[in-house]
């Protein structure tokens, strides 16, 4: 019940090309995934 609101929140936000590029920083630039989510997080203003 919890993250249902946060999920919520990032319904419709990530679109298929920001994916797309979270993977290649993920797979090929080796970043790590929390990195990754926290930046796009961050960016949408989802962290407080």
């Amino acid at each position: 019940p919890e993250l249902e609101g946060i999920l919520n929140k990032l319904h419709n936000k990530i679109t298929a090309t920001e994916m797309a590029t979270m993977n290649y920083q993920v797979d090929v630039e080796g970043k790590s995934a929390k990195e990754v989510a926290h930046d796009f997080l961050s960016r949408q203003g989802l962290l407080k």
